[in-house]
C-alpha cells in the first residue's frame, strides 16, 4: 500500500474549474518584493536579523516562512571598532602634549572638544565615555578611545631649530 498526496488538487480535495494565470493553480506568485528593514543601533558584522513572516509563501494558505537578513557593516576611515568601544587615533604637535590643548576631534556623533593634558605621552589612550557605539543588547554606550600620535616636524626652519636647540640646553 502507499500513500501520496494527489497530483491534481495537491492534497485540498477540489480542483478549480479555471486556473488562474498569475498562479496556474499553484496557489503561490513568483515575485520579488523590497522589505523595509529596522536596523537597530549598535548591530555589528555577522549579526542576523529575523523577520517573522518576511520569507517565502508557503502553499495552500500556510503561512510565510521567515526571513533572516545576514548583515556586514561597512568600515569607517576614520575609525575601528572594538565591540562597544570605537578607537581613533588624534595628532598633535609636541608642544601641545608638553603644554596641554584642546583639540577637536571627529566622532560618531559629530565633532567634539578633547582636553590634551600637560605632559600626554605618544600612544597614551584619553576615554571619551559614552561616545562610542550604542550597546545592541540593553541601554548604555561603548566609549570612543582616542590614542594620541605626537607629530614630530622633519623639517625646521632655522628660527624653529635655534628655539628646539635652547629647550635642549635647558633640559
Amino acid at each position: 500500500q502507499t500513500v501520496a498526496t494527489c497530483t491534481a488538487c495537491d492534497g485540498a480535495g477540489r480542483t478549480p474549474e479555471r486556473k488562474c494565470r498569475t498562479c496556474s493553480g499553484g496557489g503561490t506568485e513568483l515575485r520579488t518584493e523590497e522589505v523595509p528593514i529596522d536596523i537597530p543601533a549598535g548591530v555589528d558584522a555577522g549579526m542576523t536579523l529575523e523577520m517573522r513572516g518576511g520569507g517565502e509563501a508557503a502553499g495552500r494558505g500556510a503561512p510565510s516562512g521567515d526571513l533572516y537578513v545576514h548583515l556586514r557593516v561597512r568600515a569607517d576611515e576614520r575609525f575601528t571598532r572594538d565591540g562597544d568601544a570605537i578607537h581613533a587615533q588624534v595628532l598633535v604637535t609636541a608642544a601641545q602634549a608638553t603644554l596641554g590643548d584642546r583639540v577637536t576631534i571627529p566622532t560618531v556623533d559629530g565633532d567634539v572638544d578633547l582636553k590634551i593634558p600637560p605632559g600626554t605621552q605618544p600612544g597614551e589612550q584619553l576615554r571619551l565615555k559614552g561616545k562610542g557605539v550604542p550597546k545592541s543588547r540593553g541601554f548604555g554606550r561603548g566609549d570612543h578611545i582616542v590614542t594620541i600620535v605626537i607629530d614630530i616636524p622633519k623639517k625646521l626652519s632655522k628660527r624653529e631649530r635655534e628655539l628646539w636647540e635652547q629647550l635642549q640646553r635647558a633640559e
